[in-house]
């Protein structure tokens, strides 16, 4: 740990100091030193061989090849130039930021992001999870450079147009009192010369009440599992699913989960052949005698060929939001390792189980008085349920003809899946952008020559979810 610290010190020393940039600027710099330094710590001592092998991984997407080989080519460097790496990392970010953002592409990136979050997820405890955590964390650090010049905002998501969409920190600031404390630091005596005088004030400045290591331990941990849960989830944010934004911080600690009716594998299983989709403006449950659980919101969306469940679960102070792949079958839950035992997610089982419920046709064929038990909210109070029964009340946004968006029950045998074609078409680009080359290309294609400030988006299906009856519960 004391090598890793002289590390930083000395990176931050050397490369990290303010000159005439603004502050955004130079704290996203200082930050870029600190992801840089983590990439050579996570990576040194690798087998070149088995690295190579692991970091250019298939991908049948040509889009992809850019993003693979920029990265990638980074990844090499930490590895064979160290020093190098470390100081040439924030030219290269920067570059590369103003690459996607002059050719918009950032759809194309964050569909990267997202085969990379599935590559770590799916590796993250096997051959390959030094490769991905650096992988990660080199993205991570690249999106900060989206809004380098809002240093209290961060990229919650990318709009049907391909923008981007921001939104305010939760925890703004938060590291700039580390590098407050930075400058008290010695040479050779780790943290020993900070007092709880020098950490209570530092972090002060910036709004935050921190008064010893252990409590600036505690801080640090929220603030990056809330970070890293917007991160993962920024890919499949749009403003159908805005909702799945986080509006509070998961602390980290064990979780009152409800308790298990079947096997997580069993639900795994059966969603593999499901009955039904969602309605496209999503569910919300509400559940009684479910732990600390409060509510869920489901979505889901489709990602290359593969549907993908989106779900954020919503606690009385606390939030965390996820995905799973349903034919991948990979999991992600913002919880961190707050409840992963026994090489499972303990939250996977009951997300997955409500899922089933709202997709499948099932039988309650054992354990009846654990199976969740499906209700009215209003009945909530008056609703005869077992110790450990939870009871669940599933409902969807619709327009109640009036111009207004109201809650109805949902009930999955009301709703048919159609599949629709929409036409290629021509779309108007934010001002100071233009069109990838592959749009260009593919307007050629069709005899379309694209002017100044437009780009085209290709003919595609969709799936759309309509009521199948005119009967409306509303509640």
């Amino acid at each position: 740990m004391a090598d890793k610290l002289e590390m930083l010190q000395k990176c931050q020393k050397l490369y990290g100091k303010r000159g005439s940039e603004p502050y955004g600027r130079w704290i996203t710099k200082k930050r870029t030193i600190n992801a840089a330094c983590y990439v050579v710590d996570v990576l040194s001592g690798m087998d070149f061989v088995e690295f190579e092998s692991v970091l250019y991984f298939r991908c049948d997407d040509s889009r992809m090849g850019y993003f693979i080989k920029v990265y990638g080519s980074q990844l090499e460097e930490a590895i064979l130039s160290t020093d190098r790496f470390v100081q040439r990392l924030d030219k290269f970010l920067l570059d590369t930021c103003v690459y996607i953002e002059g050719n918009n592409i950032y759809r194309d990136y964050f569909d990267f992001f997202m085969l990379l979050e599935k590559q770590y997820i799916s590796n993250q405890y096997g051959r390959g999870a030094q490769v991905f955590s650096a992988y990660i964390s080199l993205l991570m650090q690249q999106t900060s450079y989206f809004c380098m010049d809002k240093p209290d905002m961060q990229i919650t998501g990318v709009g049907g147009d391909g923008s981007l969409v921001f939104g305010k920190q939760l925890f703004p600031y938060s590291d700039a009192a580390l590098y407050e404390l930075e400058k008290k630091l010695k040479p050779g005596m780790g943290t020993k010369t900070l007092s709880n005088r020098n950490i209570r004030e530092a972090y002060r400045m910036y709004g935050y009440d921190v008064s010893s290591l252990e409590q600036a331990a505690l801080f640090e941990n929220t603030v990056r599992l809330h970070e890293n849960n917007v991160y993962f989830m920024a890919p499949f944010i749009s403003g159908r699913t805005a909702s799945l934004v986080l509006e509070k911080p998961f602390c980290g600690g064990a979780q009152n989960l409800p308790r298990q009716w079947k096997k997580t594998e069993v639900y795994m299983e059966r969603l593999l052949d499901r009955n039904y989709m969602l309605p496209r403006t999503g569910v919300t449950a509400v559940y009684r005698n479910a732990g600390s659980i409060n509510k869920i919101i489901f979505f889901e969306t489709i990602r290359f060929n593969e549907v993908v469940l989106l779900f954020k679960v919503i606690t009385g102070e606390e939030e965390y939001s996820g995905f799973y792949w349903t034919k991948s079958q990979i999991f992600f839950a913002g919880c961190g390792d707050a409840d992963f035992k026994d090489g499972k997610w303990q939250i996977e089982n009951f997300i997955l189980e409500n899922y089933m419920v709202l997709t499948c046709d099932y039988v309650i064929d054992r354990k009846r008085n654990f199976a969740l038990k499906q209700t009215d909210e209003e009945s909530f109070g008056r609703e005869f349920y077992y110790p450990s029964q939870p009871l669940v009340c599933y409902c969807y946004k619709k327009n109640d003809g009036n111009g207004k968006s109201r809650n109805y029950k949902y009930v999955k045998e009301e709703y048919s899946e159609e599949l629709r074609t929409r036409s290629g078409y021509v779309r108007r680009l934010p001002d100071g952008q233009h069109a990838s080359e592959e749009a260009v290309q593919a307007a050629k294609a069709f005899g379309l020559s694209l002017p100044e400030g437009r780009t085209f988006v290709r003919s595609h299906d969709y799936h759309v979810y309509v009521k199948t009856t005119q009967k409306r519960e509303g509640i």
